[in-house]
């Protein structure tokens, strides 16, 4: 739904531009001498580009999550804040989508599991609090970039903080239970179509077999401590690993 309604914002803006310069309101060839006309100029160049731009974001996003993810967020940067709720929303969508074959868990069952690892809240507080004052920078700077980082931000606290209070990672009977990113949903998968690949900067990398495709999922749990890392490699065990 936020996709959508950010792309009406998105062509309001461009249907006011038209109309603004239709109507003889916004000069953009410099005629009557107005001084912000080179402003109206590019804005006006960035709204034409950005609006189709958009719209194919949104037609990739079930072939190519990713890219549709990189269009969305290059395609909004120069008209943000107004286009934060297209880019946001394309964020959650096509992450969501990308796993769309895998079965939702409900994670507020009461479930007691075999074996539990947790999300690396520590790392994910390090991101939120750099890439808070990098946005602050931006701001200050006037650079419309530092809007998206701010935002981004804050929904990278909430929903690191959501990851690291439910289940993250976890074993019950013969499933398995991953969230393969903070703005995925938590899924539940039959632990014989899951393989272990490797581990490595932080993140555990699992196979999962589907109807149509192979998936790779990524976890980041935490293991800074003996602890946390026996409890890991206990959990890593009892996977399947990849041949």
């Amino acid at each position: 739904m936020y996709v959508w309604v950010g792309l009406v914002l998105s062509a309001s803006i461009l249907g006011s531009l038209l109309y603004m310069i239709q109507g003889g309101e916004l000069v953009v060839d410099g005629s009557n001498g107005a001084a912000n006309a080179e402003l109206m100029k590019t804005l006006m160049i960035i709204a034409c580009i950005s609006f189709p731009v958009q719209i194919i974001s949104m037609m990739v996003m079930t072939y190519k999550p990713r890219l549709s993810i990189v269009l969305a967020v290059l395609s909004s940067l120069a008209l943000m804040p107004i286009t934060i709720v297209f880019t946001m929303g394309m964020i959650f969508s096509a992450i969501r989508w990308r796993y769309h074959q895998l079965t939702q868990f409900d994670t507020s069952l009461n479930v007691q599991f075999d074996q539990r690892v947790e999300f690396n809240k520590r790392n994910n507080r390090i991101l939120v609090v750099a890439l808070g004052l990098i946005s602050i920078t931006f701001i200050i700077l006037s650079q419309s970039l530092g809007m998206f980082l701010f935002v981004f931000t804050i929904f990278l606290g909430y929903f690191g903080k959501k990851a690291g209070d439910g289940v993250y990672l976890a074993i019950k009977d013969s499933y398995f239970y991953i969230r393969p990113n903070i703005f995925a949903y938590c899924y539940r998968i039959p632990l014989k179509e899951v393989e272990y690949t490797k581990g490595e900067k932080g993140k555990v990398h699992f196979d999962v077999q589907t109807d149509t495709e192979r998936l790779q999922l990524t976890a980041t749990p935490a293991n800074a401590t003996p602890e946390e890392q026996s409890k890991l490699n206990t959990f890593i065990n009892q996977i399947q690993k990849k041949q």
